[in-house]
């Protein structure tokens, strides 16, 4: 059945995929002719960039690059003669680009490719900050977690503090506080920081998180919030703490679990799992094996309709039954 599913796609690429490559033929022709006309120019540039994403949904990942890798140079020509007109255009290729470098294991060229966009960016958002807002918070988020993965965790921790100063800048400090968006961030950040062994500054970041997300009343964040802060201060050794953490955790996330049980029974399992191993700690053998036990019944659950993502955590949970 999956066969039958996926032949229309495919079908589907192939008739965007002939349509587009006879389009190219006539808009280089026409370039060709007449190389300094601007619609000739853009046409192509454009063309080509909705070429390469095509392609690369096909899965014709090198003749994806292929395609980007002629358009930017364009882009980047015109945007000599024309910068007010296509920087936007410039900006959102080299995105494009990025992101399949990204997707291909390239991170460094991936890298590359989001910084030459960014100060685009800042320039389009100083323009028009409203229109230009989320693109620049979503490049320079991306650009940060693009640092962290590749092993640069100072240049990484760096972009996620420029990306907040300019958060607070945009939008002001009273609605920053207020803003869902901001909340999630400085969580992110959190992790980031726990990622280089900075768990007081992660928790300092993580309180300001949640208790924005606490205000307002967002459960989903204020749950995943918890789950990360009890980590931190288990890595710091505040058992104490961690153990009133948790159980806050546990509660919130049972009740978002009957909501949203695909999302929340994995976040749930592995909690329970980590509270087992804290009142095991505290002496409290019961309870510990209680929650081993409700853990270990959600993962099997979870096993049963997702094997191939859950196997691994309950032969986990077997192995640490205190």
């Amino acid at each position: 059945m999956d066969n039958d599913i996926d032949l229309p796609k495919a079908g589907e690429h192939d008739t965007t995929l002939k349509a587009l490559e006879d389009e190219l033929a006539e808009l280089r022709s026409q370039h060709q002719a007449r190389p300094a006309e601007f619609e000739f120019k853009r046409a192509l540039a454009v063309t080509l960039v909705y070429y390469s994403n095509t392609l690369h949904e096909a899965g014709r990942l090198a003749e994806a690059f292929c395609a980007i890798e002629e358009a930017i140079p364009i882009w980047r020509s015109m945007c000599k003669t024309w910068p007010k007109t296509v920087e936007e255009n410039l900006a959102g290729a080299l995105q494009v680009y990025s992101s399949q470098l990204h997707k291909a294991g390239r991170e460094e060229e991936a890298l590359n490719a989001a910084e030459e966009s960014i100060p685009i960016y800042y320039t389009l958002h100083k323009a028009q900050p409203e229109a230009f807002e989320m693109q620049l918070h979503s490049v320079l988020l991306g650009y940060s977690t693009g640092l962290l993965q590749a092993g640069r965790f100072d240049d990484g921790l760096k972009a996620t503090e420029q990306f907040i100063a300019t958060y607070q800048t945009i939008r002001g400090s009273k609605t920053a506080a207020d803003n869902e968006s901001y909340a999630k961030t400085l969580m992110i950040y959190s992790h980031q920081l726990a990622e280089v062994y900075r768990f007081e500054d992660a928790l300092k970041i993580s309180d300001v998180s949640l208790a924005m997300s606490r205000t307002l009343h967002k459960d989903a964040n204020v749950a995943k919030s918890l789950v990360a802060r009890s980590a931190w201060l288990h890595a710091l050794g505040r058992y104490d703490e961690t153990m009133t953490i948790t159980e806050e955790s546990m509660k919130l996330l049972q009740d978002l679990s009957k909501a949203n049980p695909e999302e929340f029974q994995p976040i749930l399992a592995t909690t329970l799992l980590a509270y087992s191993s804290l009142v095991f700690r505290a002496r409290r053998l019961e309870e510990a094996v209680h929650a081993n036990k409700q853990s270990s019944n959600l993962l099997v659950a979870l096993n049963e309709a997702h094997p191939e993502k859950y196997l691994h955590r309950r032969l986990s949970s077997t192995l640490e039954q205190p």
